[in-house]
């Protein structure tokens, strides 16, 4: 696991996440209700692991993913009361449901004061191969081959 020294030397952009960090641990209390939350608003498999590094290292209490996807179908039928109590249990959320197409506006209304952190991949090739890569090896760890001939250009046809 690299320390969060190893992650800005790697990826320039967690110097400016730190310094976020930083500013938010020394100027808000430690209530998770109150607006001192931290949302990590981009797709999976565009640096949330590294941004989650980084707020653990901050001492940030993470919202557990697994609660976090089991409500995902709820939010998205438009049932928001399991979701309004998972926020409750922390002041750092990332992933989904938090990615999904305009939960910020949600959450921005809920906690005006809260910080978003959109991560983003250089191009959606690069991103479409993390992905794919990803998802292989998930596949791969439960003795399933798939194959290589799928492309970003096969999705978009």
């Amino acid at each position: 696991m690299l320390n969060w020294y190893e992650l800005i030397s790697k990826y320039g952009f967690i110097r400016h996440i730190y310094n976020l960090l930083e500013y938010l641990k020394n100027n808000f209390s430690e209530d998770y209700e109150l607006n001192n939350k931290v949302f990590v608003i981009g797709l999976n498999k565009t640096g949330t692991t590294s941004i989650e590094k980084v707020l653990l290292d901050f001492d940030y209490k993470l919202g557990n993913q697994i609660d976090a996807e089991l409500i995902s179908d709820y939010t998205l039928n438009g049932d928001y009361r399991f979701f309004l109590e998972y926020l409750k249990t922390a002041n750092a959320f990332q992933d989904q449901p938090f990615s999904f197409r305009g939960y910020y506006k949600i959450l921005h209304k809920k906690y005006p004061n809260a910080k978003f952190i959109l991560t983003i991949r250089t191009n959606e090739n690069q991103w479409y191969n993390s992905l794919v890569n990803f998802t292989k090896k998930r596949f791969l760890n439960d003795g399933i081959e798939i194959g290589t001939e799928l492309t970003i250009s096969d999705i978009k046809s």
